[in-house]
């Protein structure tokens, strides 16, 4: 079990926090669908989300900002993006945009963005930069590194990654 959270240093006054997504309906999902992570797409990432706003796990559908850059990793990926041989995507969830740091951004971006609507300012993608990150395993009581895709989703966010062995 992983949770993640987020905190903006300057906007909000809050912590987001999030797990990944309920294992047993999200590969009963990505089943239904015909979703793996050889044939996946920026669209089938966005109806995840809309199934999970469905279900009351999330309460926003992808943050623009964030579906520029999932784009992007969509594009990058299809050039053959490599990751370190000890990386395994099954222990990770297998797409791109769906574990819970990149939950934990998307729901701060939405809660800065309606802020600052509130006060006529206009966010633009450095608010990334105001932001702080975590993950941690609760069945191993572990702080954890984010995998490549979350990695790429949310640079610009510094996040707590040592690996501490309890």
């Amino acid at each position: 079990m992983l949770v993640a959270g987020v905190i903006s240093r300057k906007h909000i006054d809050d912590v987001v926090l999030h797990t990944n997504f309920p294992d047993r309906k999200l590969q009963s999902f990505l089943k239904n669908n015909n979703i793996n992570r050889t044939n996946a797409s920026f669209e089938d990432i966005k109806k995840i989300y809309k199934y999970y706003l469905k279900e009351g796990h999330i309460k926003y559908e992808l943050h623009p900002f964030l579906e520029k850059r999932l784009i992007k990793h969509f594009e990058e990926l299809q050039k053959g993006i490599k990751h370190s041989p000890n990386y395994i995507w099954e222990q990770t969830g297998g797409l791109p945009g769906i574990h819970a740091e990149v939950l934990s951004v998307n729901e701060m971006l939405h809660k800065i963005e309606k802020s600052m609507k509130t006060k006529d300012l206009i966010m633009s993608e450095d608010i990334f930069k105001e932001m702080i990150g975590f993950n941690k395993n609760l069945t191993q009581n572990a702080v954890m590194i984010r995998c490549g895709d979350c990695n790429f989703l949310t640079y610009d966010i510094p996040f707590i990654e040592k690996i501490i062995k309890q």
